[in-house]
């Protein structure tokens, strides 16, 4: 009888490993909560990805001049668009990753896993159902997901998280300040220069933190 593995959690641990214990004989199942990919893929390096490509355009734009071109009118950000670009690239992207799964034969099932005891999941399915999945081995991938300052709690317009700044339709002519704990924010950092070059502020978390005790 093969072994019988779960992985919870579908982001690049989760998945690479579903794959690898899958081509090494055993019986997989994938339990996933959002969309396959995790972190990297739906907020983080990819989609910050996608916004710097079209940020660096619309630079070069911006400096024509230098490159020995004259552009008669102004070229602006469409961010409606960049989002469904984004969406798209992301979607692409995770449409493969099932298409792997589902070639090495790993079952995937969209949901939350719960440990009821040593050698059972529960999995609540997004359908609402409840199926018990046996297991033994089991591999805990659950990702990242964004921590805020107890002072400084995320509430989507004036605070955001990582998340919150990859699903803009637009840059507000408002002062912008990054506090840089994580890489996105670097990335985004550089992304909202070029697309809205209103104020910008900076921190290092280390400049950051004896302001926020």
């Amino acid at each position: 009888m093969a072994t019988r593995v779960v992985v919870i959690g579908a982001g690049p641990g989760g998945y690479v490993a579903a794959i690898r214990a899958a081509q090494l004989g055993a019986e997989v199942t994938v339990i996933e909560r959002d969309n396959v990919g995790g972190t990297c893929l739906n907020w983080g390096c990819i989609p910050s990805k996608v916004m710097i490509t079209t940020a660096e355009l619309l630079d070069k734009f911006h400096r024509a001049h230098e490159f020995g071109l004259r552009l008669e009118g102004k070229v602006f950000p469409d961010m409606q668009r960049l989002m469904a670009r984004k969406e798209k690239v992301i979607q692409d992207q995770a449409k493969g990753i099932l298409d792997l799964l589902h070639h090495h034969k790993v079952r995937y099932l969209r949901g939350r896993g719960a440990i009821e005891r040593q050698g059972l999941i529960a999995a609540q399915l997004d359908d609402g159902k409840t199926l018990e999945v046996p297991w033994d081995k089991l591999i805990l991938a659950p990702g990242t997901q964004p921590c805020s300052f107890p002072a400084f709690p995320f509430d989507g317009q004036q605070i955001l998280s990582s998340n919150d700044a990859l699903c803009l339709n637009a840059f507000h002519n408002h002062k912008i300040a990054y506090i840089l704990l994580m890489h996105q924010f670097c990335s985004l950092k550089h992304c909202s220069l070029n697309i809205n070059s209103d104020d910008i502020c900076c921190h290092k978390i280390s400049d950051s933190w004896h302001q926020l005790n």
